[in-house]
């Protein structure tokens, strides 16, 4: 055979092998996209990493992969997808718009607005887009616009499920929800609708029916649900809900009696569940024993129970059980059980104990969220900072918004001398949720330490703006207003509190402090009596009385007030610490 010869045959060769592996690649993609929209994810997904490991770049592996991602709730993986499929390609309008339904979710609307308006520019007759960016102007209360997108949106693609979504939730902000029920169940109704679709669009007129308390509809919907998807007990479970929501006990109890399999631990629980909220505690535990019997090897049933025990303050029942699960490497619960043991010895303020467990968890699964969470907490006990934010730092790289990581790294950080970046944590953390109140304090008492003294206050009075009467934010006020300076305002919010919480000794408290503040040590103790009069274990008012005799070198005073307490409440042991502190 010539050179050229030998050439053309390997070409053709090389060509027909490219050719064979995209050709398996389309297929996988087609299996995959059929999956998907006949609402069968597993199949969906392993088809889908199929195609991907043919092709690693392919965007139509990627973006379907995610989706599947956002069907589990993977959010970060699904993102994380989305970007690689609009680095392969920047004009990829599918990836566009389903990363901008994550940042729609996440509440990043601005992100979510820009890669909506990007996807138009590439493709502007684009129903999705278009319904989306109607969805974006109806979160945002521009409703003219809202319905603008709503009618083109239709009009180019009836059956879109976006443009669905939108038109209902229009009607339904117009006061229209029977006729935005009509409308989806007309579509529903069709042949041709696709079963993800349907099922998607069959959840909204469940939420639609429930507006109007239509519970035999909703009824219905779900029994459709429940035959055209047998192996999710999902829909199952929401019935039963909604039956002994409904005051139909027994044909809630019926439906999950149905669905039980001794095979199916989650079925069982959810009986159970069922049991403590509808028959007794007592039945859902015996119960819940029973099942757990059946098989000494079922880890999850019987981790379940040591944690009802545990609720049913049987704890040692729950730590012999919680020992015995531990100690069961075969079985996945034997982690948790060691975390839960954990926890009792840092109930009972073992801390060496809990830290052993805490470690061989950690050996397993160095990213165990409760785990790192114990130790972390542990470090912070014992003034380990390093550890502390070492952490508290790998929590929230994986769980970002976990506020109790974020306030206990910032903890940790004042805790090193490193209050800088304690605040500039608390600030991002406040600005996502100004609601959390105890992020928003320890913010607000480091702006304090800064002479931030403005900022501060404000910070906490948003904090009051939606709990107005809570008792540890009006004190943080107070105690920034002293801070500050501001007597004319820590006395307005004294006297407020007197008002709005009449039977609470605070606010005569901190009116005893100002007042003492002032020199007018006979009417800063008439408020300190009126605080214990309102309260007669109220450890401040009692506190700073004393330290009013000691300053006036009235110690005996102090002392007979004392032995008062301690005659009438001899069990309240404050007194006996300050008589301590006063002889």
């Amino acid at each position: 055979m010539n050179k050229f010869l030998v050439v053309l045959v390997c070409a053709v060769l090389i060509i027909s092998g490219c050719g064979g592996a995209e050709s398996r690649k389309e297929k996988y993609l087609q299996s995959a996209n059929e999956h998907y929209f006949q609402d069968d994810c597993k199949k969906a997904e392993l088809d889908y990493k199929n195609a991907l490991q043919i092709d690693p770049k392919s965007v139509d592996g990627l973006v379907g992969l995610a989706r599947c991602m956002l069907e589990k709730k993977e959010w970060k993986k699904a993102y994380q997808l989305l970007r690689g499929a609009i680095e392969q390609d920047p004009d990829s309008v599918e990836a566009k718009l389903d990363l901008s339904k994550i940042y729609l979710i996440s509440g990043e609307s601005d992100k979510s607005y820009q890669l909506i308006e990007e996807a138009l520019v590439t493709d502007p007759n684009n129903a999705t887009a278009i319904a989306l960016r109607g969805i974006f102007h109806l979160k945002n209360n521009t409703l003219s616009a809202a319905r603008t997108d709503s009618e083109q949106a239709i009009s180019l693609e009836s059956d879109n499920l976006s443009a669905i979504t939108l038109f209902a939730s229009l009607k339904v902000k117009d006061g229209k929800i029977e006729d935005a029920v009509k409308y989806i169940g007309s579509i529903v109704s069709k042949d041709e609708i696709n079963k993800r679709n349907k099922k998607e669009l069959q959840i909204i007129l469940i939420a639609l029916y429930g507006q109007v308390k239509d519970i035999d509809n909703v009824i219905v919907v779900y029994k459709d649900l429940i035959s055209q998807y047998p192996e999710n007990d999902n829909y199952l479970h929401r019935l039963a809900a909604i039956y002994a929501n409904n005051g139909q006990i027994s044909e809630a109890e019926n439906l999950l009696l149905s669905s039980i399999d001794s095979d199916d631990n989650d079925s069982q629980l959810a009986y159970v569940s069922f049991l403590d909220a509808y028959r007794s505690p007592d039945v859902a535990t015996k119960k819940l024993e029973e099942f757990s019997a059946q098989s000494n090897k079922n880890g999850k049933l019987r981790l379940a129970l040591g944690k009802r025990y545990l609720a049913n303050s049987e704890v040692d029942k729950a730590k012999l059980l919680f020992i015995q699960l531990s100690n069961d490497i075969s079985i996945i619960e034997h982690i948790e059980a060691k975390n839960e043991l954990a926890f009792l010895h840092l109930k009972d303020k073992d801390s060496e104990s809990a830290l052993v467990l805490v470690q061989q968890v950690l050996s397993d699964q160095p990213n165990n969220l409760r785990a790192l969470v114990l130790r972390g907490t542990l470090a912070i006990a014992s003034r380990d900072a390093p550890q502390a934010i070492s952490d508290f730092r790998t929590i929230l790289r994986d769980h970002p918004n976990n506020t109790y990581a974020i306030r206990q790294l910032a903890t940790a950080y004042i805790l090193n001398d490193q209050e800088d970046l304690a605040k500039e944590l608390l600030q991002k953390a406040v600005d996502i949720d100004s609601n959390d109140k105890e992020l928003g304090l320890l913010y607000a008492r480091l702006q304090g330490k800064d002479n931030e003294f403005e900022s501060a206050i404000g910070t906490v009075n948003e904090l009051l703006a939606s709990n107005s009467e809570d008792l540890e934010t009006i004190k943080t006020l107070f105690d920034l207003q002293i801070a500050n300076k501001d007597y004319v305002g820590a006395k307005a919010t004294a006297e407020s509190m007197k008002t709005a919480l009449k039977d609470n000794p605070l606010g005569y408290y901190l009116s005893g402090v100002l007042l003492q503040n002032e020199n007018n040590n006979l009417a800063a103790e008439e408020q300190y009596l009126t605080a214990l009069e309102k309260q007669p274990r109220a450890n401040e008012p009692l506190s700073g009385l004393v330290r009013l005799y000691l300053s006036e070198e009235k110690q005996d005073k102090a002392i007979d007030l004392l032995n008062t307490i301690i005659k009438k409440d001899p069990e309240y042991l404050v007194p006996y610490n300050l008589l301590g502190e006063v002889g």
